[in-house]
């Protein structure tokens, strides 16, 4: 066998233990808060609309090479028809996914990682983070979902930053000194009390969506006692009324906007503004690198609002596979439903049938409420 074979042959090829996937995703660069492992536990113990409810587990899958390179594919597992077909998201929660790396995980690598993955049914959000090499895939997908998420990169520091605003003029900017002239204050909050009083308002601003919740109380509660000090909730006060708030997760570089919200009084105050200039300043204070806005869907008034900072367009698509006789059983099985009607071109969550119809993803029919809403 020769030398370079060798090198594309993984020594080990399993499912990761808890030491492996906290010990790789802690340190890799590229990686996110939703790659952790507390994410996905979090995630997999919240009932997932786009699968009738069901919950998950877990799971990551760990490769390592003769070289000392090595990576796990994080994922939330959830199973079917009594255990006999399991499907993996990778990015859960549509959020990121993909494989996370030591220094010497390289494309050679990852390409050769796909190769031996066991797994025939999972979906994968590319990570706009890391390597743009999810086509070297050998497996054909069933479906890509073309998505992006708004991005402000913050190495240039916050006086440059702001330097930018001034001179574009930015809406943000603006907003963001009417808030302060209106009394608005921003500050972190720590309690418990104060992040259910946040809900509260979430839960408010969410009568207006279509779709359920993404976040319950009890998955925001958890990701604040399993992150510890990178969970923030920032809070928008006139007085001491909360009038705007925003949850943001941290993981190295990378902050990730959650959820945000916002009372009526609040927004006429510009409070949301002076909320975002404020975590703007504090994130780039702290050295991260990525101030992650989440995806916009085809909300053209949020996507302008994303773009006024100086945001990028990252790639963030959904790659969507699917093994043959996992797909002939979705096919039996809807057709023998009298309620369900299956588009596998805009493919839509079905408590019908016990397999998943699709993914959790914007669409005009039944939009689902962004990270950032």
């Amino acid at each position: 066998m020769s030398a370079s074979r060798t090198f594309h042959q993984p020594e080990i090829s399993r499912p990761a233990s808890a030491d492996e996937w906290d010990r790789i995703v802690g340190a890799c660069d590229h990686a996110t808060v939703f790659h952790t492992r507390a994410w996905a536990e979090v995630t997999a113990a919240t009932p997932n609309p786009a699968f009738a409810g069901r919950t998950g587990r877990a799971r990551a899958w760990y490769i390592r090479f003769g070289d000392g390179a090595e990576a796990v594919l994080p994922s939330v597992a959830y199973t079917f028809v009594r255990r006999c077909f399991r499907y993996h998201q990778t990015g859960p929660g549509a959020t990121y996914g993909g494989w996370i790396g030591n220094e010497t995980f390289a494309l050679d690598h990852e390409t050769a990682a796909w190769n031996v993955l066991p797994w025939s049914n999972f979906e994968l959000r590319r990570n706009p983070y890391g390597r743009r090499d999810v086509e070297r895939i050998t497996r054909r997908s069933v479906a890509t979902y073309p998505d992006v998420t708004y991005t402000l990169d913050l190495r240039a520091g916050y006086d440059a930053i702001e330097a930018d605003w001034r001179r574009r003029k930015a809406q943000v900017w603006i907003n963001a000194r009417r808030g302060e002239k209106n009394g608005i204050r921003v500050v972190e909050a720590s309690s418990e009390a104060a992040w259910r009083e946040f809900y509260a308002l979430y839960e408010e601003n969410s009568k207006r969506w279509t779709a359920p919740l993404l976040h319950p109380l009890a998955s925001l509660l958890g990701l604040r006692t399993r992150l510890g000090d990178r969970a923030h909730l920032w809070l928008g006060l006139r007085g001491d009324r909360i009038v705007a708030g925003e949850v943001a997760l941290v993981h190295r570089r990378h902050m990730a906007g959650l959820v945000r919200a916002a009372l009526p009084e609040g927004y006429k105050a510009n409070a949301p503004a002076l909320v975002d200039v404020h975590t703007v300043r504090h994130y780039c204070e702290r050295g991260l690198r990525w101030f992650d806005m989440d995806a916009s869907g085809d909300n053209e008034g949020a996507i302008r609002h994303k773009l006024s900072f100086g945001a990028t367009a990252l790639d963030a698509s959904l790659d969507v596979y699917r093994s043959r006789g996992y797909m002939l059983l979705r096919r039996l099985i809807v057709r023998r439903s009298a309620t369900s009607v299956v588009d596998d071109t805009n493919p839509s969550p079905s408590s019908a049938s016990p397999l998943p119809l699709a993914s959790i993803r914007p669409s005009a029919a039944s939009p689902t409420p962004p990270r950032l809403t």
